[in-house]
């Protein structure tokens, strides 16, 4: 042990953690006697006085952010004058029609057809050419020469939609968003100032519910199962779990999958090195670390980080689906030498039923995270738990999931 790890003892970590109110707080304060205590499971003990962090709601809607970007001229004016509406934007895949209306910027002027004729030769589909150069893509649209530079391109959102075209397509939906997140005819209605005409059959999305606590317990005591609340009443499962409710409303629920050592030890087996069970779904790694197996369930790894990093999937979550309908999926990464392990492992543990929908090994070189972050910019996120991975759930509509999968064939190897 090194004079440094000596010098922090349980009673300085004690005295360190009485300064500050959230665990964030004292990681970021203090890190040297936050990682101890972490490291010596004293971390619940220690914390017992400071205040649970809760994830706000997104405040930055759509309409919120649309106001905001009316007030700027570029957009960069609007990244420095009001960042996270822009930000919000970016992510929400709202920044072009929101810009619509600015200058271009200093390097959208020196865009020639020919190079954005050769920008755009690589894509199949109009979005991704978007997603992946959105400055190009708005120069081409602006300059007129968009239809050229994407003549050799896939058309999967079909013909160019006409004022009757939409209203016929409106027609097949009940609220605005599941139009909006189903058909490209959506935004050709929003761009023509048309959406009054095609939405008059249509009726105002489900209100937005607040639960009180009692509500809350009421409605779990109709489950056993903390998976079957999910299920079957998403909605107050996530209120629950969002105000920090959900013990409280689930102790009469049967326990949830407990970790003992001998499956810690079963579940290390199915790894070559540490960081790749500490980052596996699960977290057998995190309970044999709390409860001192860890030497015990590591004897068999190798040295090293491990992680291959090499391929990609994507499984529906069967049962599962969001206020408009859609399908829920989990897209993830995992190592194509332990096939599709993991996935049944998240699935089977948290009492998810599931189809595979795409596994494939990327490209040599490639890795696969860095396409999985453009994958997760599809869909809206599913609260579906707060297990490890819970955060890569997504619903999407037909369209979205066709981008999904084109984009990961185009990375998949030979």
């Amino acid at each position: 042990m090194s004079v440094m790890q000596e010098k922090w003892t349980k009673p300085i970590c004690i005295e360190k953690a009485k300064l500050f109110s959230t665990r964030q707080e004292w990681n970021r304060g203090h890190n040297p006697t936050y990682s101890k205590a972490r490291r010596k499971g004293w971390l619940d003990e220690l914390c017992g006085h400071m205040v649970r962090y809760e994830v706000k709601p997104n405040k930055h809607t759509y309409c919120r952010c649309k106001i905001a970007a009316s007030k700027f001229r570029t957009r960069q004016a609007w990244n420095k004058g009001d960042n996270a509406t822009y930000q919000a934007a970016y992510k929400k895949g709202w920044l072009d029609e929101m810009c619509e209306h600015m200058e271009p910027s200093k390097t959208a002027l020196k865009w020639t057809l020919k190079s954005l004729l050769k920008d755009a030769e690589p894509y199949l589909v109009r979005y991704h050419w978007k997603l992946a150069n959105p400055a190009g893509y708005l120069t081409a649209r602006k300059k007129g020469w968009l239809n050229q530079c994407c003549a050799h391109m896939k058309e999967p959102h079909g013909p160019l939609w006409t004022l009757e075209m939409c209203i016929e397509d409106a027609k097949l939906y009940q609220y605005k968003g599941q139009w909006q997140r189903n058909s490209s005819a959506y935004k050709a209605a929003l761009r023509n100032n048309w959406l009054e005409k095609c939405c008059k059959h249509m009726t105002p999305a489900p209100p937005t519910i607040k639960y009180s606590k009692g509500y809350l317990k009421k409605t779990a005591l109709k489950y056993k199962r903390i998976v079957d609340w999910q299920r079957n009443d998403n909605n107050t499962y996530a209120a629950a779990l969002r105000r920090g409710f959900k013990s409280e409303c689930t102790k009469h629920m049967e326990p949830a999958f407990k970790w003992t050592k001998e499956l810690c030890l079963q579940d290390a087996l199915l790894y070559e090195y540490r960081t790749e069970w500490k980052n596996a779904p699960g977290n057998a790694y995190g309970v044999a670390y709390k409860n001192g197996w860890q030497d015990d369930c590591v004897k068999h790894m190798k040295s090293g980080q491990g992680t291959d990093n090499d391929s990609l999937y994507i499984w529906q979550a069967l049962g599962f689906y969001d206020e408009y309908e859609l399908p829920v999926y989990k897209i993830g990464v995992t190592s194509h030498r332990l096939g599709v392990t993991r996935i049944s492992s998240v699935a089977d543990r948290n009492g998810l039923e599931y189809e595979i929908v795409r596994f494939l090994k990327v490209k040599k070189g490639v890795r696969a995270s860095v396409i999985e972050v453009d994958l997760l910019k599809f869909g809206q996120q599913f609260n579906i738990g707060d297990f490890n991975g819970s955060q890569e759930f997504r619903s999407l509509s037909e369209y979205e999931l066709e981008s999904v999968l084109t984009i990961m064939d185009g990375h998949a190897s030979a």
